[in-house]
């Protein structure tokens, strides 16, 4: 399994925290984001690899997937007005134009296809499948175990 969460607009400082902890393994982290193309949307990923950075004691890098410019003349997606009362209206509008676009404006499977390429570019294949077929073998044990749970708890009262 691959860790996520979903959050919207700026994740809470509690939520930054709960996340970093799941990283204290000394291993490398990529951290993927989404977001709309919008100033703050935008700026949410600078925030991430900010306040990432407050929590984490090991190597992380965070990437920006979507929605990017790139995407945005791809596929298309139909145009809002970048909001005037975001601080970040200056900046954005200098950088990309008045326009702003919306994540939720791509269809469900071209998100899937950018996650699952992405986090395909920083698995080892091999190790993948091997955790997969031991992760496998528990769930089997487990149904097998649930199967028979009467059977089990009287064997366990009995000791």
């Amino acid at each position: 399994d691959v860790d996520y969460f979903a959050c919207k607009g700026y994740i809470s400082q509690s939520e930054m925290y709960r996340a970093a902890q799941r990283t204290f393994d000394n291993q490398d982290h990529v951290i993927i984001h989404l977001g709309d193309h919008d100033p703050s949307g935008i700026d949410m990923t600078r925030d991430i690899s900010d306040r990432f950075g407050v929590f984490e004691s090991t190597n992380y890098q965070v990437i920006r997937i979507a929605l990017n410019m790139d995407q945005v003349e791809h596929y298309g997606p139909p145009p809002n007005p970048a909001k005037i009362t975001d601080s970040r209206y200056g900046d954005y509008i200098a950088k990309y134009g008045p326009s702003s676009w919306e994540l939720d404006a791509l269809d469900p499977d071209v998100l899937v296809e950018l996650i699952t390429a992405t986090v395909e570019k920083y698995i080892d294949p091999d190790q993948w499948e091997e955790d997969k077929a031991r992760i496998d073998a528990r769930r089997s044990q487990l149904a097998l175990v649930s199967k028979h749970w009467d059977d089990v708890t009287r064997f366990v009262e009995e000791k």
